[in-house]
């Protein structure tokens, strides 16, 4: 149950490249249980980004692409830090990290 009183989350997921699953196991993953959650009512936004994903929704989930600084070891954790700061500004119940990378911006939100 949310702060609300309503029994529907809304849920961040961050730490994939992003949807659809056509790459990776955590993309996989996210695909997996995003939609499960989206189908018993729950609200959930996965952030990625580009070339590996486009703003738009996917089995019943919101997929926003944010930027990154897109080299190979700058990538994920620009990302990742750009995804946690969003939600700051919007009000999710469940920030959900993928990966031990974006996990380290756990104790931000």
């Amino acid at each position: 149950m949310n702060k609300d009183g309503d029994s529907s989350l809304k849920i961040a997921m961050i730490g994939s490249k992003g949807l659809p699953a056509l790459f990776g196991g955590i993309e996989r993953h996210v695909e997996e249980i995003g939609k499960r959650l989206a189908s018993r009512g729950h609200e959930i936004t996965v952030f990625g980004r580009k070339p590996f994903s486009i703003d738009g929704e996917h089995l019943g989930m919101r997929v926003r692409v944010l930027p990154s600084i897109p080299t190979k070891n700058l990538d994920a954790g620009t990302h990742s830090l750009i995804a946690t700061m969003k939600t700051l500004s919007e009000p999710f119940d469940i920030v959900h990290y993928h990966g031990i990378g974006p996990s380290l911006f756990a104790g931000i939100p």
